[in-house]
């Protein structure tokens, strides 16, 4: 077991190498739209070109079965990214937007696929008993890089800098795709267009529940600098209740991999934990003027977010066929920025009718109702599922 444990850490640490600078310019993208553009044409444009990045997740989502998307492999795939990295840059040269906003949306799109191939090539390295482990110290450090992403983009702009978030963007993107050269760029077999809606239909718990974990994680990052401002006419403290969510994110997902890792994924685990992080934040919207109180239900809600993100990606090797990996963790990505893009249009309308804290309230409450139909749902065991050996597999 030692040694198999080993070889677990030295895939997923060089799995890492190319994973994180990939992540630093997915997550950097729409500060760094929101610093440079707002400042220069104000920010209802950042809003737009912004709005443009899940947009082109989302419509990724509907093309991953084609015949060109299957056949591009990892580097072409981060080569599109860095694409639309560079032509997103081009608006700190005084190039036309559009030619902006075209590489925004090639940078969504391009994240979506690449995220769904970067898992394959992940999964395929480990043995099933070392998935869900392996996937929850992933999620630890997916929420290390999005604690640095935002204070790295801090500094750049308080070092007189702002202009080179963009240019940022685009060498994480290049570093990405020039580490990848060494991966084995392999590509999945293209499923026919049948096997990939009947992946859509055996898979719609899980989409369902990605949808509302999108849900409720940007109705927290939406929600917590107007809350703040409600309870304390201050926007500080949205940020800091932001970094106490991520942190108890990062401790939360390092106790999931510590003491729960050795067990098979189930959805009922993850119905679980999405409805206490909805409850935690229908709790979270009604106590913002109560600083100590708004502080500790950050951390709480936070400690679900890494292991309902280790379940969600553990759960598709063990409920969707092997062949189609690439395209089921291309779904589960834009099936959760869908759940972005739904509660940022949601609240927009709620704000100004029932306030900030209404809205927020509204929303959890709605995605617990959700969570809890797919709890009730997921009540039985997983080995129901159609798998031949009764247990989750991850090699083809």
């Amino acid at each position: 077991m030692p040694q198999r444990s080993s070889i677990a850490w030295r895939a997923l640490g060089r799995w890492l190498v190319v994973a994180t600078p990939y992540r630093i310019a997915n997550f950097l993208t729409p500060i760094a739209i929101v610093y440079v553009v707002g400042a220069a044409d104000g920010y209802r444009m950042a809003d737009l070109l912004t709005a443009l990045v899940p947009l082109g997740e989302i419509a990724a989502t509907g093309l991953v079965a084609l015949e060109p998307i299957t056949h591009l492999g990892l580097r072409g795939r981060l080569g599109a990214m860095a694409v639309g990295a560079l032509a997103l840059t081009t608006f700190t040269l005084g190039m036309p937007w559009p030619l902006a906003g075209a590489g925004a949306f090639l940078i969504g799109a391009s994240a979506t696929v690449v995220t769904g191939e970067l898992r394959r090539a992940l999964v395929e390295r480990l043995r099933p008993e070392e998935l869900t482990r392996s996937l929850a110290v992933d999620s630890v450090a997916q929420e290390i890089t999005w604690l640095i992403a935002p204070t790295l983009a801090s500094a750049l702009v308080a070092a007189g800098a702002r202009r080179s978030l963009l240019a940022l963007v685009a060498a994480s993107s290049l570093g990405a795709l020039l580490l990848a050269r060494r991966s084995r760029d392999s590509t999945a077999q293209r499923p026919a267009p049948r096997s990939f809606l009947r992946l859509l239909g055996e898979g719609r718990a899980l989409w369902a529940l990605s949808v509302l974990e999108g849900l409720l994680e940007g109705s927290a990052v939406l929600a917590a600098v107007p809350l703040a401002l409600a309870g304390h006419h201050t926007s500080v403290l949205g940020g800091i209740a932001l970094s106490v969510m991520t942190l108890g994110s990062i401790l939360g997902g390092s106790a999931f991999a510590r003491w729960l890792g050795q067990r098979p994924a189930r959805l009922l685990d993850l119905a679980g934990l999405v409805a206490l992080l909805a409850g935690l934040l229908a709790l979270w919207a009604l106590l913002p003027s109560l600083t100590p109180a708004w502080l500790v239900v950050s951390a709480l809600a936070g400690s679900t977010i890494a292991p309902i993100n280790a379940l969600r990606a553990s759960l598709v090797p063990a409920l969707l066929p092997p062949r189609q990996s690439s395209d089921a963790y291309s779904v589960l990505y834009g099936t959760y920025s869908a759940g972005w893009l739904v509660v940022a249009t949601v609240e927009a309308a709620l704000f100004t009718r029932v306030g900030v804290g209404g809205a927020e309230l509204a929303v959890s409450i709605a995605a617990l109702t959700g969570a809890i139909i797919a709890l009730l749902a997921a009540w039985r065991p997983l080995g129901q599922r159609p798998r031949s050996s009764g247990s989750p597999t991850t090699h083809p």
